[in-house]
């Protein structure tokens, strides 16, 4: 490895600049949000501040360095944007808690505007659909991974990054479908949810292993830092094909755990519009 590598961090202003105010907003939000609502559990905050950071590691970390040498630093990469951190930011629904905490001007000349802004509300509605939303999400997977457009976007950082924002705004839609946590109001029930995530898991798993029992390379531009390590580009390749597989896999079913035990807790309380038993007059 070389010396520099794990001081080679990238401070993109763009994108740590951005963080820190996401975070800090995240932050005095929760400050004037304590004193007037119900508070919100240590574990929200937790995911809300992981997600944050998993998005800020896969695009300024030397993570981002290896990923233009190895394939599977690179799926490292995608699973930490397409997976881990929408996963961990809609478990935090930080809504709220952003909003309360942006500037009052800010609300009214920005955030009403787009919220009430017809072309942006139809195509909020039409990316929320089921079925467009879970279509994108592993669609733009295999979109990416097509070897032709994938080495193209390793060779046009303009492709690259938009590749980068349109797996993680797809992720962000995926799994708030799936993850939503209101009880009543959710738009899909819990067996609807456990459908998605198995119409997303099959294919990530037949992907991941496609690549994984390559018996040629079909991803030309890394160069695995020259033999650095040992790795063929075969082996990279095997290496990024798992982690594509298995991590992903891991996080579908732990959604799975997730839907299901809500599911379960949800079974077990009473109709909110249940009428008490009166005792029997004797």
């Amino acid at each position: 490895m070389p010396p520099d590598l794990w001081t080679a961090w990238h401070f993109t202003p763009g994108i740590s600049v951005a963080t820190a105010l996401v975070l800090a907003i995240y932050c005095y939000g929760l400050v004037r949000r304590r004193a007037t609502a119900v508070p919100v559990g240590i574990g929200r905050h937790l995911a809300y501040f992981a997600g944050v950071l998993s998005v800020w590691l896969a695009l300024q970390s030397p993570i981002e360095v290896l990923s233009d040498h190895f394939f599977f630093a690179h799926q490292i990469e995608h699973l930490l944007l397409r997976m881990l951190a929408p996963f961990l930011l809609c478990l935090a629904v930080p809504l709220p808690i952003l909003l309360r905490g942006l500037p009052r001007f800010l609300r009214h000349w920005l955030v009403r505007p787009v919220a009430r802004n017809r072309p942006m509300q139809w195509l909020y509605a039409l990316l929320i659909q089921p079925a467009i939303a879970t279509v994108l999400f592993v669609g733009l997977l295999f979109l990416w991974e097509w070897p032709p457009l994938h080495d193209a976007a390793l060779r046009n950082s303009t492709l690259h990054d938009f590749m980068h924002f349109t797996m993680l705004l797809s992720g962000l839609f995926f799994w708030w479908l799936v993850l939503d946590p209101r009880p009543w109001h959710a738009r899909l029930s819990f067996g609807w949810k456990l459908l998605l995530l198995w119409a997303a898991t099959v294919p990530n798993s037949v992907l991941g292993a496609v690549i994984t029992f390559q018996h040629r390379v079909i991803y030309i531009p890394y160069d695995q830092m020259h033999g650095l390590w040992g790795l063929t580009a075969l082996v990279d390749q095997q290496y990024g094909g798992l982690i594509l597989w298995l991590p992903g896999d891991m996080m579908m079913v732990l959604a799975f755990f997730i839907i299901f035990s809500r599911w379960l807790k949800q079974a077990e309380q009473p109709p909110a519009f249940a009428v008490p038993a009166h005792p029997t007059r004797s």
